[in-house]
């Protein structure tokens, strides 16, 4: 077992599956989704990552090779970076350049938290494998929930409003002529985008801050990948 307490596992796995039962249900009470062109391969790819994240946050890691404790920590800030962002893009009337401007804010606070983790990692000892490990699995705790949030706000707290989607690029290249549909396909698919592209990035970062990190690392002892000190 890694040092990542069992309670940690269980909240991630239990927000995982509250999100799969929210759209879900969404899917099964609401319009005729499965049906229409596209929709079945859009939730396909959805139930994979779903399960990856599932099979990944579940995985009982060695000890030795993985303390994700710090990471997952730092993941949890990120987490709150991108929903504070999220609501202030719903529920704050932001000229468009500043609206612009927090999101770029908030993506790139994400992505230096991620960093920051591969970087201590590489200042600690860790070698390039576990130190971009720990930026991947801060990244998996950040979109966790960050995606729970999001499905949430735009299935059930706050939809998006209909009637404006049908200026939207995506909404005229679907062929569809459902906007309930619609909505429901645009946030799964924006569910999945962010599930795959967060450890993606994660791992870019986390390599580019290990790099960074090993100048000031040369007066230190290097230490194997095995018995890396990475923590508060």
């Amino acid at each position: 077992m890694d040092d990542t307490p069992l309670s940690i596992r269980i909240v991630l796995l239990t927000v995982l599956a509250a999100s799969v039962a929210a759209i879900a249900f969404k899917i099964g009470v609401g319009p005729a989704l499965l049906p229409l062109p596209g929709a079945k391969s859009l939730v396909a790819e959805a139930v994979v990552l779903f399960a990856i994240y599932a099979c990944v946050v579940a995985w009982p890691s060695q000890k030795r090779i993985l303390r994700p404790l710090f990471a997952a920590r730092i993941g949890a800030i990120g987490c709150l970076v991108q929903i504070a962002h999220v609501a202030t893009e719903r529920f704050c009337s932001l000229p468009s350049r500043w609206d612009a401007a927090t999101s770029l804010i908030a993506m790139l606070a994400t992505f230096l938290l991620w960093g920051y983790v591969a970087f201590r990692a590489g200042r600690a000892g860790s070698r390039l494998f576990a130190s971009v490990w720990y930026a991947t699995w801060s990244a998996i705790v950040t979109m966790t929930f960050a995606m729970y949030a999001g499905i949430m706000l735009e299935l059930y707290l706050a939809p998006y409003p209909l009637e404006p989607m049908r200026q939207w690029a995506e909404f005229q290249r679907s062929g569809w002529s459902d906007l309930a549909a619609f909505s429901i396909a645009n946030t799964i698919d924006s569910a999945s985008s962010h599930l795959l592209l967060g450890p993606v990035v994660a791992a870019i970062v986390g390599s580019i801050a290990f790099a960074l990190s090993r100048p000031g690392n040369r007066h230190l002892k290097t230490t194997s990948l095995y018995t890396p000190r990475l923590g508060p």
